[in-house]
């Protein structure tokens, strides 16, 4: 059986390529892929940013796709018994070293801990290392670590299953029972965030409220439809005003968006002795933190990574009760789309402040230099007419720059030169030659201004 596979080869190169299906071994199962969802994480991964690759952990080539949902195509042998070919499936992200022998069962102690699955040496995850990803028709994938959804649960709902374990797992670390005042923030409106907000309102047996901290004003909105208390867009000032309430910010904060303002952003709105959650990654950025602060206000830092089998027994349990409200915001048709759908997610509608100022000039210097254009092109010879009289015993040469004026804004011009002689320009007086000169150098000069921002956006 022949399967199409994305490939990243190197930073942001990738390729379809065509290959034979892998064959069904043993506790295996070949799953037919119906939806990969494609979030920050994989913009990082084909960028070549993620610091799994800076870690080693990670390396080109890369078949990518960690959020996937599909039917069960083919069982090998040695699989659990509940599981039949055509049922809807979604898979756990990352799977321990596998003791197949005793003796590496006896050598692993790591998975053997509370959470030692993601701190094992010798572990897989999907997507990332280990094992291929989900941007293929096919996927081989342990049967073990499958999990069977109701067959009418939707694919824009089942797609969700890693990103929903996630924050699952950074509520689980969280312990909602410690909440002080029954407020909390999540920073971040992507997928994750707007998953742990609908977790947030239903998971705790107080009624906890909820404010979202975000940038994009579609999802702010989602998010107060959702049943959020608060959805403030992050680049209007007062959030900390807002956020206090009988002189107390909120004690419990999930950062979901995986940039350094937002982990700055979430820091900050924290009260102290309260906790903030990170779950989000930057692609290896640094951040600059003031520990004097951390330490002065006796703030508890907790990084959530990933998810662990105990978190998808509850996202089975969700996506089966049907409580879920999709978060998916657009769908691409086929693998050829893989680019598509990563430069969507790399250039969403808003973004956090740190990159709204470059925005907001790149705009200014593309209008200046239109607005100089129009004035070399228009404004200064459009209606205007002259008569260049040369020395006397040469030809007297008559240009005429005729306009037509058809609207508020646009202007058709004719030239009409009565002979084809060269005249000299250099010995000629024309204001309106040098006006349109130094405006065409503005243009020029803002064009250029316009394309180093571009640049810098590129980098970022």
């Amino acid at each position: 059986m022949e399967i199409d596979v994305v490939t990243i080869t190197g930073p942001k190169v990738v390729e379809l390529r065509r290959c034979r299906a892998a064959p069904c071994g043993d506790g295996e199962a070949l799953v037919a892929i119906k939806a990969v969802g494609v979030c920050a994480t994989d913009v990082e991964l084909f960028d070549g940013t993620m610091g799994y690759y800076h870690s080693g952990l990670s390396r080109f080539p890369l078949v990518p796709g960690h959020e996937w949902a599909g039917e069960v195509l083919e069982l090998g042998p040695r699989v659990p018994e509940h599981l039949r070919v055509g049922q809807r499936v979604v898979g756990e992200h990352c799977t321990g070293c596998e003791p197949i022998e005793e003796e590496i069962s006896a050598r692993c102690r790591i998975c053997c801990r509370p959470g030692g699955l993601l701190r094992c040496p010798r572990r897989k995850e999907t997507g990332f290392f280990g094992r291929e990803g989900a941007f293929q028709t096919v996927l081989r994938f342990p049967a073990r670590q499958l999990h069977v959804l109701p067959p009418e649960t939707p694919w824009d709902l089942a797609v969700l299953a890693e990103p929903l374990a996630t924050a699952c797992k950074a509520v689980r670390l969280a312990d909602l029972a410690k909440v002080d005042n029954s407020r909390v923030v999540v920073v971040g409106d992507g997928a994750v965030g707007l998953l742990l907000l609908q977790l947030l309102l239903t998971s705790s047996a107080q009624r906890l409220r909820v404010a979202l901290l975000g940038a994009q004003a579609a999802r702010l909105q989602r998010a107060q439809a959702l049943g959020a208390e608060l959805a403030w867009d992050v680049a209007v000032p007062g959030v900390q005003t807002a956020l206090t309430e009988e002189g107390e910010l909120p004690s419990l904060v999930f950062e979901a968006a995986g940039t350094p303002s937002a982990v700055k952003l979430a820091v900050s709105v924290c009260a102290p002795g309260g906790t903030v959650v990170l779950l989000g990654l930057s692609g290896n950025l640094p951040v600059e933190l003031c520990t004097d602060d951390v330490v002065l206000r006796q703030l508890t830092l907790r990084g959530s990574l990933s998810s662990e089998p105990e978190d998808w027994l509850r996202v089975r349990e969700i996506l089966s009760l049907g409580c879920l409200t999709s978060v998916v915001t657009h769908v691409f048709e086929g693998l050829q789309a893989y680019e598509t759908a990563i430069e969507h997610v790399r250039r969403p509608e808003a973004s956090y402040p740190h990159r709204a100022p470059l925005d907001s000039m790149f705009r200014f210097a593309l209008l200046a230099a239109l607005f100089a254009l129009s004035r070399a092109d228009s404004q200064e010879f459009l209606g205007a007419a002259a008569k260049i009289d040369v020395s006397e015993g040469q030809a007297k040469p008559e240009v005429q720059v005729t306009s037509e004026v058809t609207d508020a804004s646009a202007a058709a011009a004719r030239v009409s030169v009565s002979e084809a002689k060269e005249i000299d320009l250099n010995a000629v007086e024309n204001p309106y030659l040098a006006t349109g000169a130094t405006a065409e150098c503005l243009a020029l000069i803002f064009m250029i201004v316009a394309c180093v921002i571009c640049y810098l956006e590129c980098c970022k």
